[in-house]
Protein backbone atom coordinates (compact mmCIF):
# COMPACT_ATOMS: atom_id res chain seq x y z
CA UNK A 1 0.00 0.00 0.00
CA UNK A 2 1.03 3.48 -0.78
CA UNK A 3 0.11 6.57 0.26
CA UNK A 4 0.74 10.65 -0.56
CA UNK A 5 -0.20 14.12 -0.22
CA UNK A 6 -1.51 15.62 -3.32
CA UNK A 7 -2.96 19.07 -2.07
CA UNK A 8 -4.00 20.56 1.45
CA UNK A 9 -6.80 17.38 2.40
CA UNK A 10 -6.39 15.47 -0.77
CA UNK A 11 -4.92 12.39 -0.48
CA UNK A 12 -3.38 9.50 -3.08
CA UNK A 13 -3.36 5.93 -2.17
CA UNK A 14 -2.63 2.86 -3.50
CA UNK A 15 -3.69 -0.65 -2.82
CA UNK A 16 -3.61 -4.60 -4.17
CA UNK A 17 -0.88 -5.94 -6.30
CA UNK A 18 -1.23 -7.51 -10.15
CA UNK A 19 -2.06 -10.83 -10.24
CA UNK A 20 -3.31 -11.25 -6.29
CA UNK A 21 -6.69 -10.92 -4.47
CA UNK A 22 -7.73 -8.75 -2.11
CA UNK A 23 -10.46 -10.00 0.49
CA UNK A 24 -13.15 -7.74 1.91
CA UNK A 25 -11.75 -4.53 1.71
CA UNK A 26 -12.69 -1.28 3.66
CA UNK A 27 -11.08 2.14 2.03
CA UNK A 28 -11.33 3.97 4.98
CA UNK A 29 -9.44 1.28 7.06
CA UNK A 30 -6.83 1.50 4.16
CA UNK A 31 -6.68 5.46 4.36
CA UNK A 32 -6.54 5.18 8.01
CA UNK A 33 -3.83 3.07 8.20
CA UNK A 34 -1.60 5.01 5.61
CA UNK A 35 -2.67 8.76 7.18
CA UNK A 36 -3.19 7.70 10.72
CA UNK A 37 -3.31 11.58 12.05
CA UNK A 38 -5.97 12.88 9.64
CA UNK A 39 -9.37 14.00 10.56
CA UNK A 40 -12.23 16.45 8.95
CA UNK A 41 -13.37 15.57 5.28
CA UNK A 42 -10.58 14.99 2.88
CA UNK A 43 -10.30 14.24 -0.89
CA UNK A 44 -9.46 10.48 -1.51
CA UNK A 45 -8.43 9.49 -4.89
CA UNK A 46 -7.79 5.42 -4.10
CA UNK A 47 -6.40 3.15 -7.29
CA UNK A 48 -6.96 -0.50 -6.93
CA UNK A 49 -4.09 -3.27 -8.72
CA UNK A 50 -4.86 -6.81 -8.79
CA UNK A 51 -8.51 -7.86 -7.87
CA UNK A 52 -10.62 -7.90 -4.89
CA UNK A 53 -13.66 -10.68 -3.89
CA UNK A 54 -15.15 -11.80 -0.69
CA UNK A 55 -13.55 -13.14 2.60
CA UNK A 56 -16.96 -15.15 2.39
CA UNK A 57 -17.84 -14.41 6.09
CA UNK A 58 -18.64 -10.94 4.91
CA UNK A 59 -20.09 -11.25 1.39
CA UNK A 60 -19.43 -7.77 -0.19
CA UNK A 61 -15.99 -7.33 -1.91
CA UNK A 62 -15.23 -3.64 -1.44
CA UNK A 63 -17.01 -1.30 1.19
CA UNK A 64 -16.04 2.66 1.29
CA UNK A 65 -16.56 2.60 4.67
CA UNK A 66 -17.77 5.66 6.73
CA UNK A 67 -16.09 9.06 6.24
CA UNK A 68 -17.04 12.30 7.71
CA UNK A 69 -19.48 15.04 6.09
CA UNK A 70 -17.44 17.09 2.89
CA UNK A 71 -15.30 14.16 1.98
CA UNK A 72 -14.94 12.94 -1.83
CA UNK A 73 -14.20 9.61 -2.55
CA UNK A 74 -13.15 8.45 -6.01
CA UNK A 75 -11.92 4.19 -6.50
CA UNK A 76 -9.89 3.95 -9.85
CA UNK A 77 -10.55 0.01 -10.92
CA UNK A 78 -7.38 -1.22 -13.08
CA UNK A 79 -8.31 -2.51 -16.82
CA UNK A 80 -9.11 -6.11 -16.88
CA UNK A 81 -8.16 -8.64 -19.26
CA UNK A 82 -12.01 -9.62 -19.66
CA UNK A 83 -13.87 -12.55 -18.52
CA UNK A 84 -11.04 -14.70 -18.11
CA UNK A 85 -10.70 -17.14 -14.91
CA UNK A 86 -6.90 -15.74 -14.93
CA UNK A 87 -8.34 -12.29 -15.23
CA UNK A 88 -5.05 -10.48 -12.94
CA UNK A 89 -6.27 -7.63 -12.21
CA UNK A 90 -9.66 -4.97 -12.66
CA UNK A 91 -11.81 -6.91 -10.72
CA UNK A 92 -14.15 -6.22 -7.76
CA UNK A 93 -16.88 -10.08 -7.38
CA UNK A 94 -18.78 -10.42 -4.66
CA UNK A 95 -19.43 -14.30 -3.21
CA UNK A 96 -21.54 -16.83 -5.33
CA UNK A 97 -24.02 -18.32 -3.48
CA UNK A 98 -23.17 -21.79 -2.37
CA UNK A 99 -25.23 -24.99 -3.03
CA UNK A 100 -25.04 -25.27 0.74
CA UNK A 101 -26.84 -22.34 1.31
CA UNK A 102 -24.72 -19.56 1.51
CA UNK A 103 -26.15 -16.38 -0.06
CA UNK A 104 -24.23 -14.69 -3.11
CA UNK A 105 -22.76 -10.97 -2.01
CA UNK A 106 -23.00 -8.04 -3.47
CA UNK A 107 -19.45 -6.69 -5.27
CA UNK A 108 -19.52 -3.05 -3.66
CA UNK A 109 -21.26 -1.84 -0.18
CA UNK A 110 -21.75 1.69 0.09
CA UNK A 111 -21.13 3.18 3.49
CA UNK A 112 -20.25 6.84 1.72
CA UNK A 113 -20.74 8.10 -1.68
CA UNK A 114 -18.23 6.66 -4.43
CA UNK A 115 -17.32 8.19 -7.86
CA UNK A 116 -16.04 5.27 -10.09
CA UNK A 117 -13.71 5.44 -12.68
CA UNK A 118 -13.81 1.61 -13.74
CA UNK A 119 -12.03 0.35 -16.38
CA UNK A 120 -12.55 -3.38 -15.16
CA UNK A 121 -15.38 -5.48 -13.96
CA UNK A 122 -17.72 -4.87 -10.83
CA UNK A 123 -19.97 -8.18 -10.07
CA UNK A 124 -21.99 -9.16 -7.81
CA UNK A 125 -22.30 -12.71 -7.22
CA UNK A 126 -24.12 -15.15 -9.04
CA UNK A 127 -27.40 -17.15 -7.26
CA UNK A 128 -27.02 -21.20 -6.48
CA UNK A 129 -29.29 -23.53 -8.67
CA UNK A 130 -32.49 -24.58 -7.06
CA UNK A 131 -32.71 -28.02 -6.10
CA UNK A 132 -35.42 -30.19 -7.08
CA UNK A 133 -36.70 -31.24 -3.85
CA UNK A 134 -35.91 -28.21 -2.15
CA UNK A 135 -35.26 -24.30 -2.61
CA UNK A 136 -31.25 -25.32 -2.28
CA UNK A 137 -29.81 -28.58 -1.53
CA UNK A 138 -28.37 -29.92 -4.88
CA UNK A 139 -28.16 -27.20 -6.96
CA UNK A 140 -24.74 -25.79 -8.66
CA UNK A 141 -23.17 -22.75 -6.69
CA UNK A 142 -22.95 -19.34 -8.45
CA UNK A 143 -19.97 -17.43 -9.68
CA UNK A 144 -18.09 -15.01 -8.13
CA UNK A 145 -15.08 -14.59 -5.72
CA UNK A 146 -15.31 -17.13 -3.71
CA UNK A 147 -17.47 -19.26 -6.50
CA UNK A 148 -20.29 -20.93 -4.93
CA UNK A 149 -19.63 -24.24 -3.19
CA UNK A 150 -20.98 -27.65 -4.28
CA UNK A 151 -23.19 -30.13 -2.53
CA UNK A 152 -24.40 -33.18 -2.65
CA UNK A 153 -23.32 -34.39 -6.05
CA UNK A 154 -23.60 -30.57 -7.63
CA UNK A 155 -20.97 -28.72 -8.79
CA UNK A 156 -18.88 -25.54 -7.83
CA UNK A 157 -19.17 -22.05 -9.40
CA UNK A 158 -16.36 -20.53 -11.09
CA UNK A 159 -15.27 -16.29 -11.19
CA UNK A 160 -18.03 -16.00 -14.25
CA UNK A 161 -20.12 -19.25 -14.56
CA UNK A 162 -21.89 -21.25 -12.16
CA UNK A 163 -21.68 -25.09 -11.55
CA UNK A 164 -23.93 -27.84 -12.78
CA UNK A 165 -26.66 -29.29 -10.63
CA UNK A 166 -27.35 -32.66 -9.81
CA UNK A 167 -29.94 -35.21 -10.08
CA UNK A 168 -32.14 -32.61 -12.55
CA UNK A 169 -31.73 -29.30 -10.30
CA UNK A 170 -30.83 -26.38 -11.67
CA UNK A 171 -27.60 -24.81 -12.56
CA UNK A 172 -25.90 -22.00 -10.33
CA UNK A 173 -26.08 -18.77 -12.25
CA UNK A 174 -22.87 -16.93 -13.58
CA UNK A 175 -21.63 -13.77 -12.27
CA UNK A 176 -24.58 -11.62 -11.27
CA UNK A 177 -27.05 -13.81 -12.71
CA UNK A 178 -29.64 -15.98 -11.40
CA UNK A 179 -29.29 -19.76 -11.07
CA UNK A 180 -31.91 -22.02 -13.11
CA UNK A 181 -34.81 -23.04 -11.59
CA UNK A 182 -35.83 -27.03 -10.69
CA UNK A 183 -38.98 -27.77 -8.57
CA UNK A 184 -38.11 -24.80 -6.41
CA UNK A 185 -36.62 -21.13 -7.21
CA UNK A 186 -33.14 -19.94 -7.26
CA UNK A 187 -31.64 -17.66 -4.48
CA UNK A 188 -31.76 -14.16 -5.11
CA UNK A 189 -29.04 -12.41 -7.06
CA UNK A 190 -26.82 -10.23 -5.03
CA UNK A 191 -26.26 -6.57 -6.68
CA UNK A 192 -23.23 -4.86 -7.95
CA UNK A 193 -23.78 -2.25 -5.54
CA UNK A 194 -25.88 -2.31 -2.20
CA UNK A 195 -26.68 1.63 -2.08
CA UNK A 196 -27.45 1.49 1.45
CA UNK A 197 -28.82 5.01 0.94
CA UNK A 198 -25.98 6.54 -0.48
CA UNK A 199 -25.14 7.33 -4.21
CA UNK A 200 -22.05 6.10 -6.45
CA UNK A 201 -21.38 8.09 -9.91
CA UNK A 202 -19.24 6.77 -12.87
CA UNK A 203 -16.70 9.44 -14.10
CA UNK A 204 -16.85 10.11 -17.61
CA UNK A 205 -12.72 8.33 -17.78
CA UNK A 206 -14.85 5.26 -17.08
CA UNK A 207 -13.69 3.02 -19.99
CA UNK A 208 -16.09 0.10 -18.85
CA UNK A 209 -18.70 0.89 -16.73
CA UNK A 210 -19.64 -2.95 -16.87
CA UNK A 211 -21.83 -4.75 -13.93
CA UNK A 212 -22.61 -8.31 -13.41
CA UNK A 213 -26.07 -7.76 -11.72
CA UNK A 214 -28.40 -4.96 -11.07
CA UNK A 215 -26.89 -2.05 -9.02
CA UNK A 216 -28.71 -1.47 -5.57
CA UNK A 217 -31.18 -4.16 -6.19
CA UNK A 218 -32.23 -7.91 -5.39
CA UNK A 219 -33.84 -10.02 -7.53
CA UNK A 220 -35.97 -12.93 -6.46
CA UNK A 221 -37.78 -13.39 -9.47
CA UNK A 222 -37.45 -17.11 -11.13
CA UNK A 223 -38.03 -17.70 -14.62
CA UNK A 224 -39.45 -21.16 -15.24
CA UNK A 225 -37.57 -20.84 -18.92
CA UNK A 226 -34.33 -20.84 -17.09
CA UNK A 227 -33.89 -23.95 -16.26
CA UNK A 228 -30.39 -24.14 -17.12
CA UNK A 229 -28.98 -21.04 -15.28
CA UNK A 230 -27.03 -18.24 -17.29
CA UNK A 231 -23.95 -19.80 -17.06
CA UNK A 232 -21.97 -17.70 -19.34
CA UNK A 233 -21.85 -14.66 -16.64
CA UNK A 234 -22.90 -12.18 -18.99
CA UNK A 235 -22.79 -8.28 -17.45
CA UNK A 236 -25.38 -6.04 -18.00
Amino acid sequence: MLGGLIGEGEFRVNFGSSGNWLTSVNLKDIFTAAFPGVTGPVRVVFTQAGNVGSNRSIGYALTTGTWDAGSEIVLNVPTTAGQTEGATDGLILGQGGGANGNAPGAAISLGYNLTLVNAGIIGGGGGNGADRGGPRGNGGGGGGFPSGGPSEGSGPGSLFSGGGGSGGSGFGGGLGKLGGCASYCPSAVAPAIYRNGWTYTFDPASINPWFAGNPGERSSACDPINVAGDRNGGVS
